[in-house]
């Protein structure tokens, strides 16, 4: 909001007087009695920009001091001074224009800031040809010879006058009056400029990278490598149809697996590792009860055993019994700690479903399989759409339909296949 300061004086004595109004002089009492002591300052802030006012002699320097008193028959100078780019607009009340503000008696003053106009185009990509495409931009990212449209804005407003170029020529693309790009056949990182056509001296641009293949890019959210994992079972062991076994097999052999080692290539130079960090066998509160808040259930689960909630670690809600299938991972608050979960229910023995690995999956293996997809965007975007994806969104396991069979010390599984941007494709 704009900042203006008011300057109020008011005497300590019975009545008001000030210079200003022609009144009685300084230091004379209105009733003819005996002059006021000292004179209290309080300082105001509203309005749209950003500023300092001091006071001659010393006293006012608000914000911080924004209320003090002056010896009666003082003579109070006032100084506007605005922050970075903002701009002193003037003085109100007994005082007009930009230098100082001198008052002597009751006044009441104001001092008016704003922020000084932007002098860049803010350039931001709206649409584009195909749905889903995530409008990052920083850089803006479109396969060959795709197009999106950019609008140019400024102090968040869309300016509809502006001329459109392409920094590095027509080899780099084509952009239309109406600020449509159509991306070139060739990859590469390109600049799309925008001018204001009524001040030629404001502009702006944005990145493009042109991609041909279907990588993940990193978007800078945190990660999480070497994720520890507690299993919390909703439900007796026999509930589970094997899958509790399975799961024992799959966390206690998937270190040094090459179905990790993909995961090492989005650690950012770290190598991803996973522990096994218990269970906890919770009976089962009906069937779909859970699942309509897994985040306060696990919370409540781990304070029940004593545990305190750690962001290192994923806690994984393992649901027996579900009227519909569910599979995800998020984040949860415990308190004031953020933890990554991931919510999953035990599919019906009636769902057909080949193994990588040869045969029919059972509803165990076909947990296992879930799990291994969401433990792997876990450890690469756990907080979601935050790290690692692609520019539809999607995380490391959503791109890769089809499953791969693993050789673990405990027995073969199915996994989810990962994309691979060394591989240039689903791996491994």
């Amino acid at each position: 909001m704009a900042i203006s300061w008011r300057v109020a004086l008011a005497s300590t004595v019975a009545g008001l007087y000030g210079v200003a109004c022609g009144a009685a002089g300084p230091g004379a009492a209105p009733d003819g009695g005996p002059p006021a002591s000292s004179w209290r300052v309080d300082v105001a802030l509203t309005g749209g920009g950003a500023g300092r006012v001091t006071s001659t002699p010393a006293g006012i320097d608000c914000p911080g001091t924004c209320a003090t008193a002056f010896p009666a028959g003082t003579a109070v100078s006032f100084a506007a001074t605005p922050a970075a780019g903002n701009s002193f607009l003037g003085w109100n009340g007994p005082c007009s224009g930009t230098g100082t503000c001198t008052v002597s008696g009751t006044a009441m003053v104001s001092a008016t800031f704003a922020p000084l106009p932007a002098t860049r185009l803010t350039v931001i990509p709206v649409a584009t040809q195909v749905p889903n495409v995530r409008l990052n931009p920083d850089p803006m990212r479109l396969f060959v010879r795709q197009w999106a449209k950019f609008e140019a804005r400024l102090n968040g407003l869309t300016v509809p006058t502006v001329k459109w170029s392409v920094r590095e020529g027509a080899g780099a693309g084509i952009v239309a009056d109406d600020g449509t790009y159509t991306a070139p056949q060739t990859v590469g990182l390109y600049h799309l400029d925008a001018t204001s056509v009524d001040d030629p001296e404001v502009s702006g641009s944005i990145v493009i990278q042109v991609v041909a293949t279907q990588d993940l890019y990193d978007y800078g959210g945190a990660i999480l490598p070497k994720p520890k994992v507690t299993l919390i079972w909703l439900g007796a062991r026999d509930d589970f149809a094997g899958a509790v076994d399975d799961f024992h097999g799959f966390l206690g052999g998937v270190n040094g697996s090459a179905w990790l080692s993909v995961l090492d290539q989005y650690t950012r130079g770290d190598k991803a590792e996973v522990t096994f960090a218990g269970e906890i066998f919770e009976p089962a509160p009906g069937r779909a009860a859970p699942l309509l808040d897994p985040g306060p259930r696990i919370c409540s689960v781990l304070a029940r055993h004593g545990l305190s909630p750690d962001p290192g670690t994923v806690y994984s809600l393992m649901v027996a019994a579900a009227t519909t299938r569910v599979a995800y991972h998020a984040v949860t608050l415990c308190g004031a700690v953020q933890v990554p979960i991931i919510v999953l229910s035990l599919p019906s023995a009636g769902a057909i479903q080949d193994g990588a690995c040869g045969g029919r999956l059972t509803p165990a293996q076909k947990m296992v399989r879930s799990f291994s997809h969401e433990l792997a965007e876990t450890i690469t975007d756990p907080y979601p759409f935050t790290a690692w994806g692609d520019i539809y969104g999607q995380e490391v396991a959503d791109d890769c339909a089809h499953a791969t069979c693993v050789a673990f010390p405990a027995g073969s599984y199915s996994l989810t296949m990962l994309l691979s941007n060394a591989a240039q494709g689903c791996a491994p």
